[in-house]
């Protein structure tokens, strides 16, 4: 429990790094809608990783650009 804490307050630590020195930019909100894309994106190639590979067993050549 304690390293999905610190997921979050990485997370956040982002987000409050970005407010702090972007936030008067005009590209502000790009910022922010890139790091959500990637967060989304990571989140759920994790969620990829976990239901798809047994324990223990890891078999890259089950992923490729088509799927």
């Amino acid at each position: 429990m304690i390293a999905v804490n610190d997921a979050i307050m990485l997370q956040s630590s982002i987000y409050y790094l970005l407010k702090l020195h972007f936030r008067d930019q005009p590209y502000y909100l790009d910022l922010l809608e890139i790091f959500h894309d990637v967060t989304l994106k990571t989140e759920m190639g994790q969620l990829v990783d976990v239901i798809t590979a047994p324990e223990g067993v890891v078999d890259l050549g089950r992923f490729s650009l088509e799927r």
